[in-house]
């Protein structure tokens, strides 16, 4: 209250100058409890300077409290590692952030390592004044043990790449000393390598006999590797030299010896293997691999032979068709002509004897075929000799033959007159307008006929 008095009965309003007093006493009161001065710290530049509140200041104030008391209380709150955040030491780091920045800094610049106890860590920065940058206990503990993880972790993987340093220098030591092979032992070589300073750098003993016979391991890792490259060479260019020989899947190992002269015998690429048995074995294995592959474009040549000769007969009966093969062309006088087809090529790859052996069924076929279309045409013509006319034309020749034909035969004039393979009617009408149909009835006979003419 403002009067200091209390009472029952609501007091009558207070006069302007009781109300006056009483509100400079109020801000007097209030004035004196923020006039107290602490130590804060700029954020960037890191100058410290002093502030009650309300007014700040570069200089130290002279009113400011920096009595021995509570020097003596933030000592002992430091010792305990806690601080006080109204202790009029506390400075100001910004954010929680950059305040944790600052904390682990502190740590590291006092040597705060990874096995550091807690009691340790705070007599040796405890008195820093960013000690404070973390505003309590907890706080710096967590952040401590944050950092020690951190530490432990780059301890060793400090450690790592020291040893494997210390390892690496030591196998380079021995790559320098001759005599060590993979028969050697670590005994017989202590005395050369303890003068050198990397012996030293491997504190252990028993550490570097493991560095010792894990370098001979990788010697003899390293002759396997080389002996299995110099053979894989070797076996390149001996397969290189039977390729070049024309070896074939029936070539033998004495007859391919046998044609090389003494300059070849002694090609590296032969000299390399030196054993008699192995470079048979190697012969036999590329021999064996060519009969493979012979057989297996054997077996894709046999899945596709069936399908390229209908493809090459289906062209040899256009030829005919279009009369560029007649009933006396040969294979000697016709090959020429069709090696630019591409079914002359496909049918050649299964064997130029299948090539010849294709047209000769087809012009067997064909001849066969004149032979029974004639013999069915003569005799319609010997039938109705007096329809014909020496000047008609080959469209009435047609149709005289299927009016000859009757309803009996019409299917099979039909057949004759409409075949793929060879145009036997045509043939005919030139004889016949060339000649008369005298020609053709020496072919009159029916007996030569069968009713499934094709």
């Amino acid at each position: 209250s403002v009067t200091k008095k209390s009472t029952f009965e609501r007091p009558a309003m207070p006069t302007s100058a009781t109300t006056t007093k009483a509100n400079e006493q109020k801000s007097q009161s209030k004035s004196k409890e923020k006039r107290k001065w602490k130590i804060y710290k700029e954020a960037k530049s890191g100058k410290e300077y002093y502030s009650d509140g309300v007014t700040s200041t570069w200089e130290k104030p002279a009113d400011f409290c920096d009595d021995s008391d509570k020097k003596s209380k933030s000592e002992e709150n430091s010792a305990n590692g806690d601080s006080n955040h109204n202790d009029e030491l506390f400075t100001s780091f910004g954010s929680k952030k950059e305040g944790k920045e600052v904390f682990v800094q502190l740590l590291r610049e006092k040597g705060v390592g990874s096995s550091s106890k807690w009691q340790e860590v705070v007599k040796q920065c405890s008195n820093d004044y960013r000690w404070n940058a973390c505003e309590s206990k907890s706080e710096r503990k967590q952040a401590l043990a944050e950092f020690q993880g951190k530490c432990l972790k780059e301890d060793r993987e400090r450690k790592r790449i020291e040893e494997k340093q210390a390892r690496d220098n030591f196998h380079e030591l021995l790559s320098e000393i001759k005599g060590i092979d993979i028969h050697s032992r670590f005994d017989d070589f202590v005395g050369e390598l303890s003068s050198d300073s990397r012996w030293h750098e491997v504190a252990e003993e028993s550490q570097r006999e493991e560095y010792f016979y894990d370098y001979i391991d990788d010697l003899e890792k390293k002759g396997i590797r080389d002996k299995r490259w110099a053979q894989k060479l070797a076996l390149d260019n001996f397969i290189a030299l039977l390729k070049a020989s024309n070896v074939s899947c029936s070539s033998t190992w004495r007859s391919f010896y046998d044609s090389l002269d003494r300059k070849k015998r002694e090609d590296p690429s032969i000299a390399a293997i030196s054993s008699d048995h192995e470079k048979q074995r190697y012969f036999a294995d590329y021999v064996a691999d060519l009969r493979r592959s012979e057989n297996e474009e054997k077996r894709k040549l046999r899945l596709t032979e069936s399908a390229d000769i209908e493809e090459f007969r289906n062209f040899l009966v256009e030829l005919s068709k279009k009369r560029t093969i007649t009933l006396s062309s040969s294979w000697d006088s016709t090959r020429d002509n069709l090696k630019s087809e591409d079914s002359y090529g496909k049918l050649e790859k299964h064997g130029k004897s299948l090539l010849k052996l294709t047209f000769e069924d087809h012009m067997k076929d064909l001849r066969y075929t004149y032979r029974r279309d004639r013999a069915f045409i003569s005799h319609l013509v010997s039938q109705n000799v007096s329809k014909l006319s020496k000047g008609m034309a080959y469209e009435e020749f047609r149709d005289f033959l299927l009016d000859a034909s009757g309803k009996a035969f019409e299917s099979d004039c039909q057949k004759v007159l409409n075949r793929l393979s060879i145009s036997s009617a045509e043939i005919c009408y030139e004889e016949l307008m060339a000649n008369g149909y005298e020609s053709l009835l020496g072919e009159s006979n029916l007996s030569s006929l069968n009713n499934d003419v094709e």
